[in-house]
């Protein structure tokens, strides 16, 4: 506790010092530097509190430091609520992260990783949150200088890694800087400093059964020696262990698979039958149940198509594990929705079972949808644009081609589009734009397309409909534009539009096609606008 205390009262000369002259921002940045502390100290106090029902001193202090290192980066920027902000915080993060490698059994003992290396990187992007923006150049918005903050972040973290990976590499090709399993495992006290007593040998043996958790490997200590009679008597509670865990092994990797993945919804349950074998709280709250209700369910309920199941059986029957498979799943209620699924192949109460974790990102498929609908429409009117269209094109010629169906293109342009605009005005014009896309869309088939090529130009793709047809389609469509504009009162609006009829020559390409249609426009053009015209082998 001393020892933390005199880093505080450093951290005061550290922060203080930063500024290269004692300045007017000096009295500023000891305060932030006193404040994110004494923050990062009582957070710890209030969480340890809460998870452990009583105060936890070293991680108390660990919070302190985590709080100092928060506040560090932003210090001389930040305002009196955001380096104490930025200290709580890191003091939280600072004691979740130990209790997380704690979990997970990756030796800290000092508590490094979750002070300077968690709490650092929270301290550089804290600058961006609780930082005066003013003080970043013209033009950088918030994201901006969050990415700035985080590439430094990576930048620092992947030099520091890899240099100082490659330098203690080398130096242990030179000079090996740990000791052989051998020594590690008789003790350093024996390997280094000569000490080789059987009360050492014994305590060293049990020393490396409670660090390791290998307690397979009976004790050795020489016979007749005063802690030899202890050494037997342990070995003999070895071996009942051993009895013991052969007995519990099979349930022990059951549960250690479970507890490795508590936040995600999980499910296991019979390969052939999908009866539920077990089921967490978070699987109940995903499918819309409740834990006690579990048994009128099985996890064949919970697929929409049960071919997605049978494809996801065989995938971890031949791969064993499956990550990532995406599936539309269904709720108690009937509602879908979309879930990453991870599995894996497990013997459960002597069955063979499928452990199914789950993660509903159904907002990210949402996403997906309205961004391929956006980027396949036109924004004014709703059809396809230019590019959608020639890829629906290909479809679409590809089965009227099967089924040896006629195939007509209709190349359609608004008359005097920019009168119209200089007239009445952009708005009026989008809104002609628009009618003239609606009419178009009223004449489709379910073959059919429509698509705006750009500006006042248009194009409809006629399938299983022959020229005459096609030009019967056209005249009526020009009509029905001509007759809807002519009502606009009292300031008449005339919008006529022009149209250019081709029909697909067999094993002819789109493009010619759409070439051929665009020079009968050019005809329609030719004779005054507001008319069809048709292409012909002489045009």
């Amino acid at each position: 506790m001393v020892g933390v205390f005199l880093l505080w009262f450093g951290w005061f000369g550290f922060n203080g010092g930063s500024t290269l002259a004692f300045s007017e921002h000096v009295p500023k940045i000891l305060v932030h530097t006193a404040e994110g502390g004494a923050a990062g100290g009582l957070v710890a106090l209030g969480t340890t509190q809460m998870l452990d029902k009583r105060p936890q001193v070293p991680l108390i202090m660990n919070g302190v430091i985590g709080g100092l290192v928060s506040v560090t980066a932003g210090c001389d920027v930040m305002l009196s609520w955001g380096a104490i902000v930025t200290g709580g915080i890191g003091g939280l993060l600072c004691t979740l992260s130990v209790r997380w490698l704690s979990h997970y059994r990756i030796d800290d003992p000092v508590g490094v990783i979750p002070a300077h290396l968690v709490c650092g990187i929270w301290g550089t992007l804290a600058v961006v949150l609780f930082g005066d923006p003013r003080l970043w150049g013209m033009g950088y918005n918030w994201g901006q200088r969050l990415g700035v903050q985080a590439l430094g972040v990576g930048t620092i973290g992947l030099y520091s890694f890899f240099v100082s990976f490659a330098l203690l590499k080398l130096i242990n090709r030179i000079y090996p800087l740990r000791v052989t399993s051998t020594q590690e495992h008789i003790g350093l006290n024996i390997s280094e400093h000569g000490a080789n007593t059987a009360t050492q040998q014994l305590i060293a043996s049990m020393n490396n059964h409670s660090l390791q958790g290998d307690f397979a490997q009976p004790v050795v200590v020489e016979p007749g020696t005063d802690v030899a009679p202890i050494a037997n008597h342990y070995n003999q509670v070895l071996v009942k262990m051993d009895q013991i865990r052969a007995d519990l092994h099979t349930s022990q990797e059951r549960l250690l698979t479970i507890l490795n993945a508590p936040a995600f919804p999980v499910v296991i349950s019979e390969a052939n039958s999908g009866t539920i074998q077990f089921i967490n709280e978070r699987a109940t709250e995903l499918f819309g149940f409740m834990l006690q209700e579990a048994g009128r369910f099985r996890e064949t309920d919970f697929w929409h198509a049960c071919t997605d199941r049978s494809a996801f059986l065989a995938a971890v029957k031949q791969r064993q594990r499956v990550d990532s498979f995406e599936a539309s799943l269904r709720r108690s209620n009937g509602t879908t929705f979309w879930s990453l699924i991870s599995g894996l192949e497990i013997s459960y109460n002597n069955q063979i079972c499928i452990l199914f974790s789950f993660s509903d990102i159904s907002n990210h498929i949402e996403r997906e949808t309205i961004l391929r609908q956006l980027a396949a429409t036109d924004a004014l009117t709703g059809v396809y644009n230019r590019r959608a269209f020639f890829e629906q094109v290909e479809r679409r010629v590809a089965i009227s081609i099967q089924r040896h169906w006629p195939i007509t293109v209709l190349m359609i342009d608004i008359d005097h589009f920019k009168q119209v605009n200089d007239r009445f005005g952009h708005a009026k014009g989008d809104q002609v734009i628009c009618s003239v896309a609606d009419t178009c869309s009223s004449i489709l088939q379910e073959h059919d397309l429509v698509g705006r090529f750009g500006g006042e130009e248009f194009v409809v793709l006629l399938c299983n409909t022959p020229l005459n047809r096609a030009h019967a389609i056209a005249e009526h469509l020009r009509q029905t534009v001509e007759q809807h504009w002519l009502l606009d009162q009292p300031d008449p609006l005339h919008v006529t539009i022009s149209i250019g009829i081709a029909d697909m020559q067999p094993d002819e390409p789109i493009d010619t096609t759409l070439k051929r249609a665009d020079q009968a426009l050019y005809l329609a053009k030719a004779k005054g606008r507001n008319c069809v015209g048709q292409w012909h082998q002489s045009a």
